[in-house]
């Protein structure tokens, strides 16, 4: 939820350094390095602040924990049960004519960067209109009890600070009696 007291990003993460597949060329090592040298400026809990770093660690312990990459437990745990079949970390070829190209603010168009292995828990993931729809739609409507049960756990709040409150990475506001969850973002390359 954003609390950690963790920064948004390591100081030496550079997103200019990339492979022959577009991918940001951060190894592992170097987040463990930088996370065993990390001193916090504050107490974890007090005070939201947008960490990819935060989510980073924690898609890490899930992938260890689960002996599975990020994109299968997506796969097994999400997709497959909302009957999502355009979800994944890099886009096949045979595919790309049905994700969205990334531009520049000039409006010419701009390579995905993919985040690094150890990133892609943090905004790593690509998915067409249609499957977001079905994300979207899974949010009020999860097609099974389990998936309910642990849709509706992302939305109970986690934290509050005056007008502000958030669940687990989702952002909750109210309008009048209107109850509301986003998360906005962008990802390498858009």
């Amino acid at each position: 939820n954003h609390t950690s007291a963790f920064p948004r990003m390591p100081a030496d993460f550079r997103d200019e350094r990339i492979d022959e597949k577009g991918t940001i060329i951060y190894p592992i090592e170097k987040f463990f390095g930088w996370l065993k040298n990390l001193k916090l400026t504050r107490e974890p809990g007090l005070k939201n602040e947008y960490s990819n770093a935060g989510f980073a660690l924690a898609s890490t312990i899930m992938q260890r924990t689960y002996n599975m990459s990020y994109e299968e437990m997506v796969q097994k745990f999400l997709a497959d049960p909302m009957g999502m079949k355009d979800i994944r970390i890099d886009i096949r070829k045979q595919d790309s004519a049905a994700y969205a190209k990334g531009y520049d603010e000039d409006g010419s168009y701009h390579f995905p960067r993919n985040l690094p292995p150890i990133y892609q828990g943090a905004g790593g993931l690509r998915s067409t209109a249609a499957d977001m729809l079905k994300y979207a739609k899974a949010q009020w409507d999860a097609p099974n009890k389990k998936l309910e049960k642990a849709i509706q756990l992302t939305h109970d709040t986690t934290f509050s600070d005056k007008n502000f409150h958030i669940g687990m990475a989702w952002v909750l506001l109210k309008y009048g009696k209107l109850n509301t969850i986003f998360h906005n973002g962008a990802s390498g390359g858009f």
